[in-house]
C-alpha cells in the first residue's frame, strides 16, 4: 500500500516536473523570440528609419516582386496600430554603360510620394556617380510624387527607335532663337542634336531679357510663370518628346491658333516651337551648326554696339546671348532699290552683310515694308510639306507612338526635376531606381495611373 502511494507520488512529481519544464521552455522560447524580433526590428530601424519612418517592418515574400529583376528585397513599414506606412525597396539599377547602382528607396503607401533614397556601396561594377550627386536628386524628389522625369530641358531618343526620318539632315548640334522677345519678355530658343540623320535630342526653353528673371522652364517649376493646364516645363517636355517620335514638325498638326490636339497635356501655343524647330532643321541641312550661329550672333551684337556680348552683359553662364532685336527691325530684312521689302535675312546672311558693309545704320533705320507674300527665308529648306489643315490629320495617316520614360507613359509622370547640373545621364540612373519602385508598387497595390 505504502509502496503504491510512493510510486504515485513519484509519478505525479515527475509529471509536474515535465510540465514545468515544458512551460519554462515555452516561456524561454517566447522571450528569446521576442528578443530576436526586437533585435531584428532595431536592425531594420537603423537601416531603414531615415528612408521610411515606421514603428516596425516586415519583409515581403520574394513572390511579390517576381519579374522585377532589379529588386532584391521589399520591406513594408507599419505603425504600432498595424496601419501601413509605406515600403522600402532594395534594388540595383543596371546602367547603359554596364555599371550598377545599388539603392534603397522609400515610398508612402497611399500618397505615392518618395520618402527617401540611399546609395548602398557594394556594387561589383559601381556606376560613376557620387553621394553628393545622389543627394541633389534626393533634394528634388523626396516628399514629391512619383514617377519622376527630368524637366523639359532635354528630351532624348535612341535613333534605333525612330522609323521616320527627315531627308538631308547632317549630324551635329543646331540652335535657333527668336530675334524678338514676347510680351512677357521671353526669348524662346531651341537646341537640337542630330545623330545618324535622326533628331535625337531637343530642348525648348526661353530666356528673359530681364536677367534677374529665371528661364521660363525654371520659372514655371517654382511657380513664377504659369499657364493653363500642366506646368509650362511639363508641356515643353511632352512636346519635345512627341517631336522626337514624329521627327517632322508638320505632323504635330498645329492649328491656326497655334495649339495642337494630338499631344496629351499640351495646351499652350506651339508656334514658337514649330518655327524654331523648322529653322534648326534648315540649318542641319546646310551644316550651319550651333557654334556658327553663336559666332554670327556675336558679330551682329558687336556691330550694333561696338562691343562684345560678354562685355555688354548679354552672355549667360552657358554662353547663350540674350538680346531682343526689336529696336532694329530692318537688320534682318532686305529691300530693293526702291526700299520695298523683299524678304527676311537669316542670321548668317545678316552677319555676312554687316561684315561686308552691305548693311549700314541708314539701311537699318530706313526701308518700307511692302508686299510680304514672298517672305521665304534663305534657310527655308524646301523640305517641309504644308502639313495638315488646321490641326486635322486625315484618317489612317497618323502613326501611333508610345511615349514613355523607364517604360512609364509620359502621361503618368507626376514630378519633373532639373537633375544633376550638367549630367542628364547620371540623373537618369537615380530616376530609374525611383521609377522601378513606382512600377512595382503600382502593380502590387493596384494603383490607378
Amino acid at each position: 500500500m505504502l509502496e503504491g502511494r510512493f510510486v504515485r507520488k513519484i509519478t505525479v512529481e515527475a509529471l509536474l516536473l515535465v510540465v514545468l519544464s515544458v512551460v519554462l521552455l515555452i516561456i524561454g522560447s517566447f522571450l528569446s523570440s521576442d528578443e530576436e524580433n526586437r533585435r531584428v526590428q532595431q536592425k531594420y530601424k537603423d537601416r531603414f528609419g531615415h528612408i521610411l519612418e515606421a514603428d516596425y517592418y516586415e519583409e515581403l515574400d520574394a513572390s511579390a516582386y517576381e519579374g522585377y529583376d532589379e529588386i532584391s528585397h521589399v520591406y513594408e513599414g507599419f505603425r504600432n496600430d498595424g496601419s501601413p506606412v509605406g515600403f522600402v525597396i532594395d534594388l540595383t539599377v543596371n546602367t547603359k554603360d554596364y555599371t550598377e547602382l545599388h539603392l534603397l528607396t522609400g515610398i508612402t503607401f497611399d500618397g505615392a510620394e518618395l520618402t527617401g533614397i540611399e546609395h548602398i556601396h557594394d556594387e561589383q561594377f559601381p556606376a560613376s556617380i557620387t553621394d553628393e550627386e545622389i543627394q541633389i536628386i534626393a533634394g528634388q524628389t523626396v516628399d514629391m510624387q512619383v514617377p519622376v522625369a527630368l524637366a523639359g530641358s532635354d528630351a532624348v531618343i535612341d535613333p534605333d527607335m525612330v522609323s521616320n526620318m527627315i531627308p538631308g539632315l547632317n549630324d551635329g548640334t543646331y540652335y535657333a532663337q527668336m530675334l524678338e522677345a514676347d510680351n512677357s519678355g521671353y526669348i524662346d530658343y531651341i537646341e537640337m542634336d542630330v545623330e545618324d540623320g535622326v533628331i535625337t535630342r531637343i530642348s525648348w526653353d526661353a530666356f528673359n531679357i530681364d536677367r534677374t528673371t529665371r528661364n521660363k522652364r525654371e520659372a514655371s517649376l517654382n511657380g513664377a510663370y504659369s499657364v493653363s493646364g500642366e506646368l509650362w516645363a511639363t508641356q515643353s517636355y511632352n512636346l519635345c518628346h512627341e517631336l522626337l517620335t514624329l521627327q517632322d514638325p508638320s505632323e504635330l498638326a498645329m492649328k491656326s491658333d497655334g495649339t495642337t490636339d494630338i499631344v496629351d497635356g499640351v495646351t499652350i501655343s506651339i508656334r514658337p516651337f514649330v518655327d524654331l524647330v523648322n529653322e534648326c532643321i534648315g540649318y542641319s541641312r546646310e551644316g550651319y551648326d550651333k557654334d556658327s550661329y553663336m559666332e554670327d550672333m556675336t558679330t551682329l551684337v558687336t556691330y550694333l554696339f561696338q562691343d562684345s556680348p560678354e562685355n555688354l552683359g548679354m552672355l549667360t553662364d552657358e554662353g547663350y546671348i540674350v538680346y531682343s532685336f526689336e529696336d532694329y527691325p530692318n537688320l534682318f530684312k532686305i529691300f530693293d532699290e526702291n526700299e520695298v521689302y523683299i524678304r527676311d535675312l537669316s542670321i548668317s546672311e545678316a552677319a555676312d552683310a554687316v561684315s561686308g558693309g552691305l548693311i549700314t545704320t541708314e539701311d537699318e533705320e530706313g526701308g518700307e515694308e511692302g508686299d510680304d507674300n514672298d517672305n521665304s527665308s534663305v534657310n527655308d529648306p524646301g523640305y517641309i510639306n504644308e502639313g495638315y489643315e488646321d490641326g486635322i490629320i486625315p484618317e489612317g495617316e497618323r502613326r501611333q507612338y508610345e511615349d514613355s520614360i523607364d517604360g512609364i507613359p509620359v502621361s503618368e509622370i507626376r514630378t519633373y526635376i532639373d537633375g544633376i547640373p550638367g549630367s542628364s545621364g547620371r540623373s537618369e540612373y537615380v530616376i530609374s531606381g525611383i521609377n522601378i519602385s513606382y512600377k512595382f508598387l503600382k502593380s502590387y497595390l493596384g494603383w490607378m495611373a
